[in-house]
């Protein structure tokens, strides 16, 4: 048998370019267009096909010029133009020039991680019963769980990307939806017709199977919390991300025999996870600085609050502990910033209604608080019992509207003056005492 090194000078010297213009594109036997990274591969499969059905000479000489060139350009290659401080680097150690970049990407049509990890069970089965050496099995499986890790994050980084985009379109379209449609406001806002509107009972057929009743306890949960279709449709995609991620993993870990691979995507993941916590805060406060009215403001509130609260979304994305922590921090205190606008903006508005309503004024009451001039009362009409019925009315308005003030505003808003912290108040009911009929009011569309 005779060896030439001509084809393993050819293979190292496309491995040369590959380094140099990966994405060049050139033309092969005048009307084959192809990107130079995969002129060597193309070889090296052409070679590896031929030493398989018998022509190990002199095709197999490719293999060991396409490795022994790599090799060179990643660890021994001297970098003479690139130094850092002052010394002189050896190898390209980049991502783009790695042993995995070579092959192709077998794991790109795996869209889920249970995908991915039946087909890594698989390979790792059939290494077990190859008959390779443990050695070699070894490294086998670093490249496999390499390539595994890798896809695994893109995924995951995917669908980040995809929940954050979607929270942000569902919130706007929330949003023009309140400030459009009646129907959607009303819905939004009447909490106690959306409480006594009870979703559909499961019937005796639907009862066979599990589904219809999950739904149903799911449906009646919700009610209960408040949360309605609105709210719920805005913080599912980031808790249905959420929850995905948590899944994932816990199948990873079920049947994983490589606590190291796990700890690895878990670091790899948390910036990321970081990354959407930041984007979800930021995309609330530029969103609430530019709500339109006060249905919007409401609304943005209430979001802020369940993240705040009662949403799992924050506890089971994988951020880290001090990002969690300022995240329920950060979204409590932007709810308290909308609800400290709403009460403003609608302390102003009540005011503004009322100063250009013009309504009219029960004529002894209009008499009694002398806009000008003398008094014109009856003479059968006793003044102070006028003054004190006004006086009464009054300070019973004044504290009902004191809950809405802010307290810097309590003097200029209050003429019968602040009322005192440790007074005794009625309630609204009292003050406003129902009719004998108010029992039999029926409540929601009942």
């Amino acid at each position: 048998m005779e060896y030439h090194g001509q084809m393993a000078l050819q293979i190292a010297i496309l491995v040369a370019f590959t380094q140099l213009i990966p994405e060049h594109q050139v033309q092969v036997f005048g009307f084959i267009k192809t990107r130079v990274k995969t002129l060597p591969m193309a070889y090296l499969t052409l070679s590896t096909v031929l030493c398989l059905v018998g022509f190990q000479c002199p095709w197999i000489v490719i293999q060991f010029g396409w490795f022994v060139g790599w090799v060179y350009l990643r660890f021994y290659k001297k970098n003479i133009s690139d130094t850092i401080g002052g010394t002189v680097t050896y190898g390209d150690r980049s991502e783009t020039f790695s042993l995995v970049s070579w092959f192709p990407r077998w794991f790109a049509d795996l869209q889920n991680v249970k995908e991915l990890w039946s087909v890594r069970a698989s390979a790792l089965r059939w290494l077990s019963t190859s008959g390779f050496a443990k050695s070699e099995i070894g490294e086998m499986r670093k490249i496999l769980d390499e390539a595994c890790r890798l896809r695994v994050v893109e995924i995951w980084r995917l669908q980040l990307a995809q929940s954050m985009d979607s929270f942000g379109q569902r919130l706007d379209s929330t949003l023009l939806s309140l400030a459009e449609s009646g129907k959607a406001r009303h819905q939004e806002t009447s909490l106690v017709n959306f409480l006594f509107q009870a979703p559909p009972i499961p019937n005796s057929l639907q009862l066979s199977t599990d589904t219809p009743f999950q739904k149903y306890t799911s449906s009646l949960r919700q009610q209960l919390v408040g949360r309605t279709a609105l709210l719920d449709d805005v913080l599912a995609t980031l808790e249905s991300c959420a929850r995905t991620i948590q899944q994932d993993l816990a199948h990873v870990m079920a049947g994983d025999e490589s606590p190291e691979l796990v700890q690895q995507l878990e670091t790899t993941h948390r910036p990321e996870a970081d990354a959407l916590c930041a984007n979800v805060i930021e995309k609330l406060e530029k969103t609430a600085n530019q709500a339109p009215n006060t249905d919007g403001l409401v609304f943005i509130s209430r979001v802020s609050d369940e993240l705040s609260t009662s949403s799992p979304f924050i506890s089971e994305i994988g951020c880290q502990a001090s990002v969690l922590q300022d995240f329920r921090k950060t979204t409590a205190a932007l709810h308290g910033r909308v609800v400290d606008r709403w009460r403003t903006y609608t302390v102003s508005m009540i005011v503004r209604e009322h100063r250009t309503a013009r309504r009219p004024i029960h004529p002894v009451l209009a008499a009694s608080l002398k806009p000008s001039g003398p008094s014109q009362l009856p003479s059968d009409v006793d003044l102070d019992t006028v003054h004190q019925s006004a006086t009464d009315a009054l300070s019973r308005t004044q504290t009902l509207f004191a809950t809405l003030l802010p307290r810097d505003k309590f003097t200029a808003l209050l003429g019968l003056g602040v009322p005192p912290q440790e007074g005794q108040f009625q309630p609204a009911v009292a003050l406003a005492k129902p009719t004998s009929r108010f029992g039999l009011v029926l409540v929601g569309n009942a």
